[in-house]
């Protein structure tokens, strides 16, 4: 024996749909494998966006006349939203 697989041996080692020859198919009524939790929740779009806005919400804080309170808080606002944009730009698409 050369240490190549017979066709029978080889079509045994393939995945169910590689060797029926419907690669890419699906029966009528399946659906696509469902995507983990954790991968439908951390998607970049949503996170980033909202990053963005709480950076704007900071750069308001800072702006406004009217309460000392809210400007003292302003740096650790764009703070945490500069953060959360850097960590979210890293999630997938």
């Amino acid at each position: 024996m050369s240490g190549a697989l017979s066709g029978r041996e080889a079509d045994r080692t393939l995945a169910p749909e590689v060797r029926l020859g419907n690669e890419g198919q699906r029966g009528p009524g399946s659906e696509p494998p469902a995507q983990p939790r954790a991968r439908r929740v951390l998607r970049r779009g949503p996170w980033e966006n909202a990053s963005a806005i709480v950076i704007g919400l900071g750069i308001v804080m800072q702006m406004q006349p009217f309460a000392l309170e809210l400007y003292t808080w302003s740096f650790a606002v764009i703070l945490a939203g500069t953060l959360g944009f850097l960590v979210t730009s890293h999630f997938p698409d």
